[in-house]
């Protein structure tokens, strides 16, 4: 799944870090992969305290999410900034 998204970067829990190099070679888009372990919170703090003035607009896309391929395969689902807030996601 994650092949099809050409995303640049991915933040993964610890427990799955390893299934994510396994197929690095397999995602020549990937450029970084944040992984939340131990060191996720220090890494985290050494970050700039200022956020960087980036301009985002509502309908560049936020998140993508994929569904639990009930009725056949998983898909993603792209959510836009606008469609993340007006769901109530965080």
């Amino acid at each position: 799944m994650l092949g099809h998204t050409g995303c640049r970067a991915v933040v993964v829990a610890e427990k799955y870090a390893a299934e994510i190099e396994a197929i690095r070679s397999e995602l020549p888009e990937l450029e970084h992969v944040l992984v939340r372990d131990a060191g996720y919170e220090d890494w985290l703090a050494r970050q700039f305290a200022v956020d960087p003035d980036l301009a985002i607009d509502p309908e560049d896309y936020f998140i993508i999410r994929h569904t639990g391929g009930t009725t056949g395969k998983s898909k993603g689902v792209a959510y836009t900034h606008r469609a993340w807030l007006a769901a109530g996601r965080d």
